[in-house]
């Protein structure tokens, strides 16, 4: 199961792990408004340390595994330095997306990506 966007307003959740709407008391919040709905259910919160260990990738390791400044690949098919980390990885089908910055501006990058140019 993948992190999906989460909302702090509106009717009662269910759980993203056991499914039932009762019980559901916080939100496990991994990136900008994405991550799980989770229940009280100690095993629940098993299963969701599980899933955020297999779908997120830290910032700090990130940091560790490449050299900062990367290079990133523009939409415009340029190949252009400067950009940092912004975020930790999220698992998003077959492939991790990370938010990188320079200057004011941010991007959404896939961790292949970064793998390629840097």
């Amino acid at each position: 199961m993948l992190p999906h966007r989460i909302s702090l307003f509106g009717s009662c959740k269910k759980c993203d792990i056991c499914k039932k709407e009762e019980n559901v008391l916080s939100i496990s919040i991994l990136e900008k408004g994405i991550g799980y709905y989770i229940c009280n259910d100690q095993r629940c919160k098993l299963k969701l340390n599980e899933l955020i260990e297999q779908n997120t990738v830290d910032i700090k390791t990130l940091k560790e595994n490449f050299t900062e400044p990367l290079k990133i690949k523009r939409s415009n098919n340029i190949i252009e330095d400067g950009w940092m980390f912004n975020s930790n990885g999220i698992r998003e089908d077959n492939d991790i997306w990370i938010q990188v910055k320079k200057d004011k501006f941010l991007k959404e990058v896939l961790l292949s990506e970064i793998e390629l140019y840097n």
